[in-house]
């Protein structure tokens, strides 16, 4: 829950802030991609939040549930159907607050900007030329190793994005990465 990544090797465990290096390595279509697959991961979704949160009223000793109204993401008109949660904000008001309907809405937004969950879970395997192994691209560093953060972009579809590197395929007679898979590890 704190975005710490573990470390392993054969003698030591290492929390860290973050695994892996960002060295600006690209890899894009009609330059250094040649095999591209996207697996979505749609399962924890979420595009409009209803938010809601309940109090005890001190003086009748009842307790009442505030709704507001529908929060929607930014990204909600990129998906056919709205993908709905509703959502106890209860916890976030003090002890002897009342909860208000622009305050719920507020914590909604905030919701979607902290958690990205207006954004299904990518993963890409692809296969990938070294632009150090391209003609006019002799001279780039482009060594990248597992939790390294790469850009990928394909025109085809639309996606400019970073992934980590998950996984690879090392062929040892070639001495070169055969594929690479990128996106979040399985947990």
């Amino acid at each position: 829950g704190t975005g710490a990544e573990i470390l392993r090797d054969n003698t030591n465990i290492h929390v860290l802030n973050k695994r892996g290096h960002d060295n600006g390595v690209s890899i894009e279509y009609a330059k250094n991609l040649t095999g591209f697959e996207l697996e979505e991961d749609y399962t924890d979704l979420i595009t409009r939040i209803i938010p809601f949160a309940s109090y005890t009223d001190n003086e009748t000793n009842e307790e009442i549930l505030v709704e507001a109204n529908a929060v929607d993401s930014d990204y909600i008109s990129n998906y056919s159907h709205p993908y709905i949660s509703y959502m106890d904000f209860a916890d976030k008001f003090e002890d002897k607050e009342i909860p208000t309907t622009s305050k719920l809405i507020e914590l909604a937004k905030k919701y979607f900007k902290e958690n990205k969950c207006d954004k299904p879970k990518q993963n890409f395997k692809i296969e990938f030329v070294p632009l150090s192994k391209c003609v006019g691209y002799e001279g780039i560093q482009d060594n990248i190793s597992l939790w390294d953060t790469v850009t990928i972009k394909d025109t085809r579809f639309n996606i400019d994005t970073k992934a980590k590197v998950i996984k690879t395929v090392f062929n040892v007679l070639k001495n070169k990465v055969f594929k690479s898979s990128f996106g979040s590890a399985p947990y």
